[in-house]
């Protein structure tokens, strides 16, 4: 899974080179970087990894965390990112993670409850 993002986002940065530069950049459109997409879209998935957990929807949950660690993770990775950022993205890494065993031990508990009501009846 880690494998396709980086894959991904090597496309989508040759992608973006291949845009033709503008001579008039008063009328160019921002273009986002894709480090900027990739911290967008790691934050996005937090968000709802977040109301999925909110939800009941513990898997769904899991899942959007463990994609939102991996993309923080991914911009990590970068050689020229600054402290100040390295900072940031390492405590998005440990508050997903942290999310991600929160959420194993309530899956834990639920499994449990479910077994022993099982086999009481």
């Amino acid at each position: 899974q880690f494998h396709g993002v980086l894959e991904r986002a090597d496309a989508a940065n040759v992608e973006i080179n291949k845009l033709p530069a503008v001579a008039d950049q008063r009328d160019a459109v921002p273009v986002a970087s894709v480090e900027e997409l990739i911290y967008n879209h790691s934050l996005a998935s937090g968000r709802d990894g977040a109301v999925k957990q909110l939800l009941g929807q513990y898997e769904g949950a899991r899942s959007c965390y463990r994609s939102a660690g991996l993309l923080a993770e991914t911009l990590l990775m970068e050689p020229n990112i600054g402290t100040e950022d390295r900072k940031v993205l390492e405590g998005y890494v440990d508050g997903f993670a942290a999310r991600i065993t929160e959420l194993d031990q309530l899956m834990l508990q639920q499994s449990r409850m479910v077994s022993s009501s099982n086999i009481s009846s």
